[in-house]
């Protein structure tokens, strides 16, 4: 997991715990930052991914495409988690 994912996750216990001393805000900008940090990494991994489609196949072209969707896996769990906290 990385700093920010943590980070996250522990801004989210301390909101949970504290919501009436203003750390909700605190958490909210926190997501918000990180959401816009994914949406970047979504947007340069799929405009890779579109080169691949184009490129001739190669090995490690192959082994980069398949790097990339593992890591679009992992941002889709981590997007899941910073929204799960809404709901607590």
């Amino acid at each position: 997991m990385d700093i920010l994912a943590e980070r996250a996750r522990h801004a989210r216990c301390r909101c949970q715990t504290e919501r009436g001393s203003g750390n909700l805000f605190a958490m909210q900008s926190l997501v918000q930052e990180r959401v816009q940090k994914l949406r970047q990494e979504i947007a340069d991994i799929s405009d890779a991914g579109r080169r691949y489609v184009k490129s001739k196949y190669n090995y490690a072209a192959a082994v980069e495409q398949e790097r990339r969707l593992q890591r679009l896996k992992e941002i889709m769990d981590e997007l899941w988690a910073l929204t799960d906290w809404k709901e607590t």
